[in-house]
């Protein structure tokens, strides 16, 4: 999970983020009361990453909470691409888990990616 507190108020921070959101050239997502979803846009071959979180209040400011999800279609495509090497190819396990292990960090690049924007947005 990723935080950050700022010092603006909450609907300052609101509006932050739609004005980030508002162009869809780094990330796309919305705003539904305290909670929004941050889509931010993959690099060419990046695992594309999901940000839920929330806006609330904290002393002096707010307080930004964010986790990252995987996008679906991942997460299926793991499965078919492991069953595909065991029962079609044959490959080792360790083929496996090495295509495994290339997901995973890939999908950490993308969450960073998505916290740095957070960052950037709330911490100027």
């Amino acid at each position: 999970m990723f935080r950050v507190h700022t010092t603006m108020d909450l609907e300052n921070a609101r509006e932050a983020f739609r004005r980030m959101i508002a162009s869809p050239d780094r990330a796309t997502g919305h705003v539904e009361g305290d909670t929004f979803r941050l889509k931010p846009k993959p690099g060419r071959r990046a695992v594309p990453v999901t940000l839920y979180g929330r806006i609330e209040p904290d002393r002096e400011g707010t307080l930004i909470s964010a986790w990252p999800f995987p996008h679906w279609s991942i997460i299926i495509w793991f499965s078919v691409w492991a069953w595909f090497c065991i029962q079609l190819v044959h490959a080792p396990v360790w083929f496996i888990a090495l295509g495994l292990i290339v997901g995973i960090v890939s999908f950490v690049v993308d969450a960073r990616r998505g916290y740095d924007l957070l960052r950037q947005i709330y911490m100027g």
